[in-house]
């Protein structure tokens, strides 16, 4: 409308103006209220309509009631002025009309509605309809998509008659949504008002067409009617179908024309002015859900753009074409044979067989058979000239998505698999995508879950089965020769394991042609390229892997011998034979031709050499794990070969001899490469013939320096490797060909006569050394294996057994045999260097038996003098006799030796062992024998040899003197060696007088009477080291001799002494005489030993906690160099800890029953003998301070002991899970940790017998502060672990110690903890809980007894336990729990008891316990100690009442039986708990998510109590609530909130019942009627931001049946104003309602609100238009709200929005592609640019910047365009003036709005509807809004 028409006063029809016609609203409203009131008849006429329209009801109750307005209203309309062309109220009439065009009313109230309209159109004409289209369409739009047959002809007649024949210019703004509404009749194409309605839609088209029209502006409008329509088709998915019958009729086709655009003018025309909303609008059919449409749209693909199309080649951008394509391949998703049909003809182009042959078959067949080639030849040609590319590009980006959903990632590889199904796309496709398919699928498999994986990986599986060998394997060469370029291929090259090891490539063409080229391909690159040592290792673990896959009937040999054939390519260059694999590849993956570069049997030997090569060249390189491989290969690959050549062994072995020699020996190769040389060469011995002297020269020289390095391996220095050492010796021994070889080279390396290299000699103790680390993994480890025919009473070893065979055992002990004579020979001379290493070797090794049985045997054999004799010359006789002397000296000195080494171990095995003699029949024990024999070598004159005389006596003497010597009492030697010496005076020889006097004199005590104190020997019993030692203090610690010898003090640098003898690094090595040597001096100490026992054990401690570390690093891949054997230090310092606590134990029993001497001890329990439980309280008056310090000394020392004990045991039982475990010396350390777990596993039996509590609280200290993953469950392990510990043991200590820091009154003072340990009473309550959940439901008759007193002493008095009763509560539920899952006892009876108990405590909790300390977390005291430590166990445990409560109702019904007690029960919690919570003066912010939890678990399990629906009630109603936090309302008050709905179905009609229709104020004026306003808008704001909180927590459609309440309601309360109360400042509140409907509520049951929601937006919106007397009653805040409702519609754009969406904003392509001329007619570009016209845009920038955010963002979701920031201050935009906040805040919103609408629609982005829930919600909480 012109702005003239208020100057001239023209006629009220108003003229016509082109395309600026269009005219603000506001303005032309102007026009006709000034009309209006100049004409008095049309006054009177405007008050008869007003009159009409007062009669409407809000919500009328009858369908007869509409009719009857209707009539009324269509009289009062019909008494206009004959003279009028104007019509009052006509936005009233509108709102009426379209109101009773509701879905819900019968057809005949929307015929009489259509009538009203008709009149009106009729009587007023079309110029008036031009003009007031905007109120009178919204209410037509949607009726045809729920009109019956009988209401659609008064439809199709209005627009037939009126709307279709508007000026195009007015049709323009409404055409988008004139289609939507005339789309429901085009959906049945069968229907009988199709063609009706489908011409009126061609009467639309026409109206934008060039045809029959002499229009100079028809160009600008050529395309604008299918432009709109492909709008239409991307945005209302329930109208495609409709879209789609129109397309199928009227779109023409986009095939290449003899045009210079290569498109028919009319084609053309469409595409402008943009050509990609046609592929978005086939994209988005192509995507749609109803399979009939997606048909459609690929018929129409098919035919009307195809692949060869201009459109596709060069008219719109490729990004668009890939969109197309990939909504194309979508479709297979459906695995529809009729979609994949009409696919395929859309990417091959037609079928022209059936043309080329007039459509019948041809009669000669070889004519029709190169006709079908021809075609498919031309399919092919044309797939891969158009789509290919595209196609290629769609799959890489489906690939490239980084979605973790597995069917997101399953659906590319669906969509190749289909491809597949034609050769002549999947043939195309395939090779190009294949790679980045796996790639694909190998990244997500290392993010997602095992079963998100697994779901992915069967989706894969069937594309890789689908694919080609040569396909796939051409594109796995390309991954491996990818290496040899610059780039980096390792990520690449990991993938190929991963292919193999998840996909089937076990067919027999992999298997045997494109594996074994695979692994010919990889070897030849790794011998010509200098690879980086990762790269190295990735290709010998993938040569290892496809090895391993070719079987052996690949490697057979089917007419020749296999050594015969292939040798030229044996001799080939490994560069050579890479490039003709390569070219073979190539050759076959671009033809169908292509022969093989070998043969089977050529790639046998190629492999076999290739292999060869690469150990030789790892070997001489010094890769030591290429190496291993290497050789693993090698095994590999000769076992699947069922003959292998002589040569070839032949060669390889010198090969290898000839890269050992090159090496420098003189130092230790790494042991991989010694252990892979050993089995190399143990099985190169099975092939060779060992009777080939070269071959047994190489043999012998590589053994021997093999044995060489394995012998440097055996250092007990560095224990790595000394039993895979140990394994590989005799591994060479089994398979060597000569079986001397290994005793000669060991025999060697002991005398250290055949060094490595002539320059070095290896030391003589470090070779002893050595030989006893064989020795004792070797004999120790097999003694169990075999019967001996000498047995005795052994140790248990905890070595496993190395080989169970008895023969090999035998073998070995013999092959050990001269070396153990060398090793023996140095007991000889004490003075040399070795001999303390093998003196104490002999006094701890457990296989000392063996050892003495050697020798046994040997003394045997050599005593039989006078047997050997019989029948030899004299000269013979003589020799031999010489012989047999030297022989019986050489085996004397070493039992001197071992005798002389003098340990309670070795008399032990003498006089335990039996012995068979030859010639008796009877055994004896081998002391008995022994000193029989050296009787007999005196006295018997056969030996007349005085050196063996002197050796004998020595060795009986030392014999005699032994501490077993009363077993010799029987031989009656005294008599013998009295004749003997009768013998000697006389005859000579004489010197032996002396020495034989000595041993006569000692036989002949042996007789004499024993005293009783005389003869008490203490007997330590020795063991090795690396076994269980006896306890040192095994004698009765309350011997007479502690308690009535007097000892002197020890000296003072003795103590000194003893902490840097343990601590020295040097002194490893003679740990066990330090331990004799303290045993020894321990009574020295007497009293002074509780000053000096912290200090010892601090210093045993110490090197505890080191060794536990060389122990980690020892079991690393980066600790391999240990200076010294911490496994034997271990123990040894684990006994020495055992023995200074046993001996302060004893002195403290011994002064204690000094003290208490009268007092009998009623229980006795030893550490290691019987000492008392709990002796550090024993009873009686206080102890004076010396005696209760000395006990504080003990428990102190106690304690640090059971912590460094277990800390070696969580070790021992984790060792496999340390960082960079090292696997290759797996079984040393296995053998380690089970040493020391089963050592230390004893101890703490021995310290829990003694002091259970004290010990216990070091554990629980542990355990609470245990900040390393897995350690705090290791240490409940261990507890289940010892033997004895059971929870009837464990349970009351625990209890004991919480009494001991709760209500230590009622505990005797022996049942007292010291409280050393920095424990709180929580902690112990947290340890209880959890041992308690660690322990199995079958032990409940060990803990339940205990659990129920303690509770029921609790219940006598809680007010001490009032820091532990949550703890307690939780207990309580784990005994339910337990009870449950069990049979045990009575179970009604203990059910009721836990119930009563439970419910009492209850009780007593929520009494005692304040209510400020219920959320707080109570396990925070347990680290007030350490620092606040937050990283430990115990503190991400909670314990906190609120927590436990949660749980415990969330589990209610295991503890209470009937719903009545479970009532009763939750109604105590919420009166003594929530209840408080909610009425506190801190409320909202007092409440957490564990509270609120709580609430939603109450509210569940007592779904009719009416304690907490009241108090929930209460709270809800507290306007408070509306300051909670968005996330605690979100994710805490929902729940609850929603399940209150369920239970009182009446809350939301009461909260609706409580909105009161806007009143005026009456009489009231001035400050009272203001307050009462104000009130009214409080209440009226509240209410409806409560209703908004309710339909937001509630499931989508909850409270469908209440719209029609709210609707009433929203229609009265939008009539507020200024002065009503309440007035319009509850718009705000009312817009955020409709906001909360739309994201509540689908849009199908939205449709009664349109009316009132599109009036109320209009009113707002207009309101801001210059000269609009309305504009006061919408503040800013309802007009900001008012733009958010706007935008969130927009962007959701419901279906019945869209119909009146042109109303708001430019929703067609003049958004953007804006004609000449063009005024805009949406609401907001108009208010945007009148907020422009008025200069002040200039003045706005010297603002605050305007709230506006992208609508879309990096995920492809839209956001809201309105930011509003939470920050923002609501009170400055209520207070800004009108004007500066429609320019600073609306005006760029509303500037911006139609394109961002537009731009959103083309990207095809979705709704972020999370993003505006959580607005909405900030703007509910936000308080500052209401008025106050």
């Amino acid at each position: 409308m012109s702005l003239e028409l208020t100057e001239t006063h023209p006629s009220p029809s108003l003229p016509r103006s082109g395309r600026s016609t269009p005219v603000p609203r506001a303005s032309r409203r102007a026009v006709e209220d000034g009309l209006l009131k100049a004409d008095k008849s049309l006054r009177k006429y405007g008050v008869t309509i007003e009159r009409a329209l007062s009669s409407w009801e809000i919500s009328p109750q009858e369908w007869a009631d509409y009719i009857a307005f209707l009539g009324r209203l269509l009289k009062a309309i019909q008494a206009h002025p004959h003279d009028a062309t104007l019509l009052p109220h006509s936005d009233g009439i509108a709102s009426k009309l379209s109101q009773c065009l509701n879905p819900a009313l019968p057809s005949g109230v929307h015929q009489k509605a259509l009538e009203v309209y008709h009149y009106i159109f009729t009587t007023f004409g079309q110029g008036y309809l031009a003009s007031h289209l905007h109120e009178f369409l919204p209410g037509l739009a949607a009726v045809l998509s729920f009109a019956s047959l009988s209401v659609r002809p008064g439809l199709y007649v209005i627009f037939e008659e009126f709307i279709v024949h508007l000026p195009a210019t007015d049709l323009r703004p409404v055409l988008k949504s004139l289609l939507l509404s005339l789309l429901p009749a085009l959906e049945d194409d069968t229907g009988e008002d199709f063609e009706r309605a489908l011409r009126i839609v061609e009467s639309l088209e026409g109206a934008f067409s060039p045809i029959g029209r002499a229009d100079e502006q028809t160009t600008e409008k050529d395309g604008y009617f299918w432009q709109c329509l492909f709008l239409a088709v991307m945005t209302s998915p329930a109208r495609r179908q409709g879209s789609l019958n129109i397309l199928v009729r009227r779109l023409p086709k986009f095939t290449p024309a003899g045009h210079e655009s290569g498109l028919t003018p009319t084609a053309h025309r469409i595409l402008s002015p943009e050509p990609g909303l046609l592929i978005r609008c086939f994209a988005s059919g192509l995507s749609d859900q109803q399979i009939l449409v997606q048909r459609g749209f690929l018929d129409l693909l098919v035919t009307h753009i195809p692949l060869d199309s201009p459109v596709i080649q060069s008219k719109v951008r490729v990004e668009d074409v890939d969109l197309l394509v990939t909504a194309a391949v979508r479709v297979l998703l459906r695995r529809e044979m009729s979609l994949n049909r009409r696919l395929w003809s859309w990417f091959l182009g037609p079928d022209t067989t059936a043309d080329a042959n007039g459509g019948k078959t041809t009669s000669v067949p070889s004519q029709g058979k190169r006709s079908i080639e021809s075609n498919a030849d031309r399919q092919l040609q044309y797939f891969t000239t158009y789509g290919k590319a595209h196609l290629v590009r769609c799959i890489h980006a489906l690939f490239r998505r980084t979605s973790l959903d597995p069917t997101e990632r399953a659906r590319p590889f669906r969509i190749c698999l289909s491809l597949m199904d034609r050769w002549e796309i999947g043939g195309s496709v395939v090779p190009d995508i294949f790679l980045p398919a796996m790639q694909n699928v190998h990244q997500y498999s290392l993010q997602a879950s095992a079963s998100d994986s697994s779901d992915v990986l069967r989706s894969a599986s069937l594309f890789f089965d689908g694919v080609e060998s040569m396909l796939i394997w051409t594109n796995l060469i390309k991954l491996i020769t990818s290496q040899d370029e610059e780039n980096d291929g390792d990520e690449d090259l990991k993938i190929l394991p991963w292919i193999i090891q998840h996909f089937n490539v076990k067919d027999e063409e992999m298997v045997t042609i494109h594996i074994p080229y695979a692994a010919i391909l990889t070897q030849s690159i790794m011998l010509t390229t200098d690879l980086s040592e990762p790269r190295m290792t990735t290709n010998m673990d993938n040569l290892s892997i496809l090895l391993n896959l070719i079987p052996e009937s690949a490697f057979s040999s089917s007419d020749r011998k296999l050594g015969e054939i292939g040798v030229d390519y044996r001799d080939s260059p490994p560069a050579e034979l890479q490039g003709q694999i390569g070219k073979f590849y190539q050759t076959k993956s671009s033809s169908s031709s292509g022969v093989p570069p070998v043969g089977t049997q050529s790639t046998t030997s190629i492999l076999w050499r290739f292999t060869e090569l690469l150990a030789i060249k790892y070997l001489e390189a010094g890769s030591s794990d290429c190496f291993s491989k290497s050789t693993a290969l090698i095994l590999a690959l000769g076992s699947k070969l069922s003959t292998l050549p002589e040569e070839w062994t032949a060669e390889l072995l010198h090969e290898l001899s000839t890269a050992v020699n090159s090496l420098r020996l003189d130092l230790a190769m790494p042991f991989p490469v010694v252990s892979s040389l050993v089995s190399l060469l143990t099985w190169l011995w099975t092939k060779v013939q060992p009777e080939d002297t070269p071959t047994k020269s190489l043999t012998a020289a590589l053994q021997r320096t093999l044995n060489a390095q394995l012998w440097r391996y055996l250092s007990p220095d560095s224990p790595k490797y000394n039993v895979e050492a140990v394994k590989a010796i005799w591994q060479l021994q089994d398979h060597a060909p000569s079986a001397d070889m290994t005793e000669v080279a060991l025999t060697a390396l002991v005398r250290h006569a055949d060094a490595v290299t002539e320059s070095q000699m290896v030391d003589h103790v470090g070779s002893v050394r050595r030989f006893m680390a064989l020795w004792n993994h070797t004999v120790s480890s097999s003694a169990d294996a075999r019967k001996l025919p000498l047995t005795a009473a052994r140790r248990a070893s905890t070595m496993s057994t190395t080989l169970s065979d008895n023969k090999a055992c035998v073998e070995r002990q013999r092959t050990l045999t001269t070396p153990l004579l060398v090793v023996l020979d140095t007991l000889n001379d004490p003075t040399g260097p070795a001999y303390d290493a093998v003196s104490n070797w002999v006094r701890t090794t457990s296989s000392l038996e063996h050892i003495l049985e050697i020798q046994f045997e040997f003394l045997v054999a050599s005593a039989s003098v006078k047997s050997d004799l019989a029948g030899r010359s004299h000269i013979e006789g003589r020799r031999l006799s010489g012989d047999k002397v030297r022989d019986l000296e050489y085996a004397l000195n070493h039992f001197l030796g071992i005798i002389r080494c003098n340990d309670a171990w070795i008399w032990q095995c003498l006089e335990n062992m039996t012995i068979s003699e030859i010639d008796e029949e009877s055994s004896r024990s081998g002391l008995v024998i022994l000193a029989s024999y050296c009787g007999s070598f005196i006295t018997d004159e056969t030996y007349v040899s005085v050196s063996l005389k002197r050796k004998s006596i020595a060795v009986l003497l030392a014999l005699l003197t032994s501490p077993s010597a009363a077993e010799l009492e029987l031989l009656n030697l005294e008599s013998r060696l009295l004749d003997y010496l009768t013998r000697l005076v006389v005859a000579g020889p004489h010197e032996l007088q002396g020495p034989l006097l000595i041993l006569i004199t000692r036989a002949l005590s042996l007789r004499l009477p024993v005293n009783g104190t005389a003869r008490v020997h203490y007997a330590r019993p020795r063991g090795s080291i690396s076994l269980e030692r006896p306890s040192q203090s095994g004698m009765p610690m309350n011997s007479p001799s502690s308690s009535s010898s007097v000892v002197a003090a020890p000296p003072l640098q003795l103590l000194d002494c003893l902490k840097l003898g343990f601590s020295s690094q040097s002194s490893r090595a003679y740990l066990d005489q330090w331990l004799l040597f303290l045993s020894d001096i321990l009574p020295l100490f007497a009293d002074s030993i509780f000053a000096n026992l912290l200090p010892l054990v601090e210093c045993f401690c110490k090197e505890l906690d080191k060794i536990q570390h060389d122990l980690v690093a020892l079991s690393t891949t980066t600790g391999s160099s240990v200076s010294a054997v911490p496994e034997s230090a271990a123990m040894v310092l684990l006994e020495a800890l055992e023995i200074v606590l046993s001996r302060a134990h004893e002195r403290l029993v011994t002064d204690s029953n000094a003290e208490h001497e009268l007092k009998p001890i009623s229980q006795s329990r030893g550490l290691l003998g019987n000492v008392t439980a709990g002796v550090f309280k024993t009873e009686g008056p206080p102890a004076r301070n010396a005696q209760a310090n000395s006990r504080l000394t003990v428990t102190l020392a106690l304690q640090d002991a059971v912590r460094v004990t277990v800390d070696i045991w969580v070790w021992c039982s984790r060792h496999t899970e340390s960082e960079n475990y090292d696997r290759t010396s797996s079984a040393t350390t296995t053998y380690n940790a089970l040493k020391l777990r089963s050592r230390t596993r004893r101890l703490l039996e021995r310290f829990f017998g003694v002091e259970p509590l004290e010990a216990l609280e070091v554990v629980i200290s542990m355990w609470c502060h245990s900040t390393v993953s897995g350690h705090a469950h290791a240490t409940l392990d261990m507890l289940h672990a010892i033997q004895g510990l059971r929870p009837k043991n464990i349970i009351p200590a625990t209890l004991d110690a919480l009494c001991s820091r709760t209500n230590p009154t009622i505990l005797s003072a022996v049942r007292l903890s010291t409280q050393t340990m920095e424990l709180t009473a929580v902690d112990v309550a947290a340890f209880l809980e959890a041992y308690l959940k660690s322990v199995e439901d079958d032990a409940m008759d060990e803990i339940w007894p205990d659990c129920t007193a303690f509770l029921r002493d609790v219940l006598s008095n809680p007010l001490p336990y009032r820091q532990v009763l949550p703890a307690l509560l939780s207990i309580i539920l784990l005994l339910a729990q337990k009870v449950d899952n069990t049979n045990f006892g009575e179970q009604r009876k203990m059910r009721r008891d836990l119930g009563d108990i439970f419910t009492r405590l209850l009780t007593a909790t929520l009494t005692t316990m304040p209510l400020s300390h219920a959320e707080d977390d109570t396990l925070h005291g347990s680290n007030e100690h350490d620092g606040g430590v937050t990283n430990s166990y115990l503190a991400r445990r909670d314990l906190g009442l609120i927590s436990v409560l949660r749980s415990i109702v969330a589990n209610i019904e295991v503890i209470l039986e009937g719903q009545d007690r479970t009532m009763t029960t939750t109604t105590s919690i919420t009166t003594s708990l929530i209840s408080p919570l909610l009425h506190s003066k801190a409320f909202p912010g007092n409440l957490t998510a564990n509270s609120l939890a709580l609430l939603l678990q109450i509210t569940k399990k007592s779904p009719q109590a009416r304690s907490w629906r009241k108090e929930l009630s209460d709270a809800y109603n507290d306007p408070r609530l509306l300051t909670s936090p968005v996330a605690i309302m979100e994710e805490c008050w929902f729940p609850v909130l929603h399940q209150w709905t369920i239970h009182d179905k009446e809350r939301m009609p009461e909260l609706i019942s409580r909105l009161v229709a806007p009143s005026s104020a009456g009489i009231m004026f001035g400050v009272g009627a203001s307050a009462a306003r104000l009130e009214a808008d409080r209440k009226a704001q509240l209410n409806l931001r409560r209703i908004c909180i309710l339909l937001l927590a509630a499931p989508k459609d909850t409270f469908v049946s209440q719209l029609r309440d709210m609707w009433e309601k929203l229609v009265e309360l939008f009539d507020a104003n200024l002065s009503s109360s309440p007035s319009a400042a509850v718009k705000a509140e009312l817009f955020m309602l409709c906001r909360t409907l739309t994201l509540s509520t689908s849009s199908i049951h939205l449709a009664p609100l349109w009316p009132v929601i599109n009036d109320n937006l209009q009113a707002a919106f207009t309101s801001l238009s210059p000269g609009v007397s309305t504009g006061a009653t919408f503040g800013n805040l309802a007009l900001l709200q008012a733009c958010k409702l706007l935008d969130l519609l927009v962007a959701l754009s419901p279906d019945e929005f869209q119909l009146h969406e042109w109303l708001y904003i430019t929703d067609t392509t003049d958004a953007v592609y804006q004609p000449p001329d063009w005024t805009p007619s949406s609401l907001s570009d108009q208010i945007a640019e009148h907020l422009d016209v008025d200069g002040l845009q200039e003045s706005t920038r010297e603002l605050a910047p305007a709230p506006v955010a992208s609508t879309t963002s990096t995920s492809g979701r839209r956001r809201p365009l309105i930011d509003d920031p939470s920050s923002a201050d609501k009170g400055d935009y209520e207070a800004m003036a009108r004007e500066d906040f429609a320019r600073i805040v609306l005006r760029p919103f509303l500037s911006q709005l139609s394109i961002h609408s537009y731009e959103g629609v083309y990207s095809m982005d979705t709704p972020d509807s999370a993003t505006w829930r959580r607005i909405l919600l900030e703007d509910i909480l936000d308080l500052s809004t209401i008025v106050e």
